[in-house]
């Protein structure tokens, strides 16, 4: 073999390692971003379930405070109208009395009962100013759980915007990468096998704290040290101590963390379930 030819061996060798490795690296690239989009269409889902419930929620209860705020308004009116008449009435009295006292002593015995029923009527008064100011004051505790609860049901429009955003980023990542392995596919090359999850950290306990198929959110989250990929087991134990199975973490937040639930056997992870990185049953 000449020199040109050793030569030309020599760069198809050195081409072909490049083009392997550059494989490699694309469905490396592409697995990464598939996982991704796949836990964050279950996000997605997950977030819209409760933001749904949260609303379902919100109305029933603006439902049921509206219809509250109507029957103590209407009771506040009708003493509102009472203590009207009532202060006609004291009025009337008062007119009667005054007449009462210019006729003499033939009439005192009438102006003593029309006293009588003057002191029962502004006692009569004040109870009602006193429960017209309850009725405000209730008016005005249900007016601020209005409040609370569309301010609930703007959080959680916002939460689901800003999963919506990210979820739209990783599906424009995941086509490119798609597109990528596809071209690869098309040119006959098999991409290698990606691998597995990292152990669970040092010991944590929590419960879970809602569930949507095979997703669950959990009481746990970032300030207890969780990482995304860690092994949490999953058990209860009423009304007989079990081990459910376990869920590895997709997504951690302060104060939270979303992992998705292998089960063991037929169990179904529920909420309060609890969650260690060890299990404590024997």
């Amino acid at each position: 073999m000449t020199a040109l030819g050793k030569v030309l061996v020599f760069f198809n060798l050195l081409f072909s390692l490049v083009v392997g490795g550059l494989i490699v690296v694309v469905f490396v690239t592409r697995t990464n971003w598939k996982a991704g989009y796949d836990d964050a269409v279950r996000q997605a889902k997950a977030h819209k379930e409760a933001r749904d419930v949260l609303e379902k929620q919100r109305t029933d209860e603006a439902q049921k405070f509206a219809g509250l705020l109507s029957e103590i308004r209407a009771e506040r009116d009708a003493l509102v109208r009472d203590l009207n008449e009532k202060k006609t009435e004291i009025a009337n009295l008062g007119e009667q009395l005054n007449r009462a006292n210019t006729r003499g002593t033939t009439e005192l015995t009438n102006s003593n009962t029309a006293s009588l029923e003057i002191e029962k009527l502004k006692k009569e008064r004040d109870q009602m100013i006193a429960q017209i100011t309850e009725r405000n004051a209730m008016i005005l505790k249900i007016e601020i759980a209005m409040r609370d609860f569309r301010n609930r049901a703007v959080s959680a429009e916002l939460a689901r915007d800003a999963t919506q955003e990210a979820l739209d980023k990783l599906r424009v990542s995941h086509e490119v990468a798609l597109n990528q392995l596809n071209e690869l596919k098309a040119r006959g090359i098999v991409p290698p096998s990606s691998a597995a999850s990292r152990s669970a950290p040092v010991e944590v306990r929590g419960r879970v704290t809602g569930t949507s198929d095979d997703l669950a959110t959990i009481s746990l989250g970032s300030d207890h040290g969780l990482q995304v990929g860690n092994l949490l087991q999953v058990y209860r134990m009423t009304p007989t101590p079990t081990w459910v199975g376990t869920l590895q973490v997709i997504k951690t937040e302060p104060h939270y963390a979303l992992g998705k639930f292998t089960p063991n056997g037929r169990n179904v992870i529920r909420k309060d379930d609890i969650v260690d990185s060890k299990i404590l049953l024997k």
